[in-house]
């Protein structure tokens, strides 16, 4: 991306990592972080370290803002501060859906299941369809919401890492690029945090 020009960058979390978070917040891949892709929060966030801050407190980026309205909406604004950890399933930023080889995408997922594994959420938001699928992995989603051009927007299953109890993993539509309509997403984020906080 311009921001590590010549560098390649890229961005496995969004927040400090937590052991045993409520919440394991999983997109497709990093877009951009400021306002923009070459400016100075981009080459913080895609710089490879592990960041010192929760970037959807504390950024403006939109997927931030989105996060921040529903969960202050709920009651969750807590949990979104103190007891989420953000990352995503590709970690290399492009705009909008990466081009990848399907080596590429199993090297990055076999990440991603480690990182799972260290981490040991307690249940997992997939934002997006691609996110979703590759962590539920075959398993047959259940309570699953579609839209007519957007398709699937909410759905929920489970995961089972190695010698650990099943994970609850949950389908939110894309929240700031999805055809299903933000209100449609948003809710089904809003349902998801409801399971989650009130069984």
């Amino acid at each position: 991306p311009e921001s590590t020009s010549p560098q390649e960058g890229f961005a496995l979390l969004y927040t400090p990592p937590i052991a045993n978070p409520k919440i394991l917040l999983v997109g497709q891949n990093p877009g951009n972080f400021g306002h923009y892709f070459e400016d100075e929060i981009n080459r913080y966030m895609l710089s490879g370290g592990i960041p010192e801050i929760n970037t959807y407190t504390e950024f403006n980026y939109p997927l931030a803002r989105v996060l921040r309205q529903v969960f202050e909406q709920g009651g969750y604004r807590e949990t979104l501060n103190n007891d989420l950890v953000g990352m995503n399933l590709w970690h290399c930023q492009w705009h909008g859906t990466p081009n990848l080889d399907e080596q590429t995408k199993r090297v990055f997922c076999a990440n991603t299941f480690k990182m799972i594994r260290l981490l040991k959420p307690q249940n997992i938001i997939c934002v997006g369809v691609e996110a979703f699928d590759a962590i539920n992995k075959c398993r047959t989603p259940r309570n699953v919401e579609t839209h007519q051009y957007g398709g699937r927007f909410y759905s929920e299953g489970e995961i089972s890492p190695k010698n650990q109890p099943d994970i609850p993993v949950y389908l939110v539509g894309h929240l700031t690029g999805s055809r299903t309509p933000k209100e449609l997403t948003q809710a089904a984020l809003m349902h998801a945090l409801h399971k989650i906080h009130e069984g």
